[in-house]
C-alpha cells in the first residue's frame, strides 16, 4: 500500500493534521488539496476558479479539471481525447508572476530562463517532475504542454 495513503488513515484516525476552511466551518484530515478544491467550489467567484471554459459565450469555472472536462462533454458536445496522443512532447516555459523565496526555486528560474522549452527526459535529469510541478502549481512557472494531439491538429488544420 503507498506510504501516503497510510499516512492519510493514520492520521483520520489521530486527527493530528487538520486542515480547516478560513470562510466556514469545513474541515479534513485528509490532502490539503481536498481543502483547496472546497474553498474553490464553495467560496470562490466561478470567473476566478482554475479551469475556465474555453467557449466565449460560456462563463463557466470549474475547481477540478474533471469537472471542466465534464461540461465540456455534456454542454459543448466536445469529446475527450483519446489516450493515445496525450504524452507530452515538450513544454514551453515562461516565468509566472510569482516571484520565489527560497534559494532552490530561485536556482530553478535560472534554469527556467536558460531553457525556455523542456523535454521531460530534461526535467526529470535537471530537477526532477516533482520540483517542476511545484514551480507549476506556486505560479512560478507557467508551461504549456505540446502533445503528440496539439501536432497533429495544427497539420489537420493547416491542410
Amino acid at each position: 500500500m503507498c506510504t501516503s495513503t497510510n499516512y492519510y488513515r493514520i492520521n483520520k484516525q489521530t486527527k493530528r493534521v487538520i486542515h480547516i476552511c478560513p470562510h466556514c466551518n469545513y474541515s479534513t484530515t485528509g490532502p490539503k488539496i481536498t481543502l483547496r478544491h472546497h474553498i474553490y467550489s464553495k467560496h470562490t467567484k466561478e470567473c476566478d476558479r482554475p479551469f475556465q471554459c474555453k467557449y466565449a459565450d460560456c462563463n463557466r469555472g470549474f475547481a477540478q479539471k474533471l469537472h471542466y472536462q465534464n461540461h465540456l462533454c455534456k454542454i459543448h458536445d466536445e469529446k475527450k481525447e483519446s489516450g493515445r496522443k496525450k504524452k507530452v512532447l515538450y513544454y514551453t516555459i515562461k516565468i509566472g508572476s510569482v516571484a520565489p523565496s527560497s534559494k532552490k526555486t530561485k536556482e530553478r528560474i535560472v534554469f527556467y530562463k536558460k531553457n525556455a522549452v523542456l523535454t521531460t527526459k530534461k526535467i526529470r535529469e535537471n530537477i526532477s517532475v516533482s520540483a517542476f510541478q511545484y514551480d507549476v502549481r506556486h505560479g512560478y512557472i507557467v508551461a504549456i504542454s505540446i502533445t503528440e494531439n496539439d501536432i497533429l491538429n495544427s497539420v489537420i488544420i493547416c491542410h
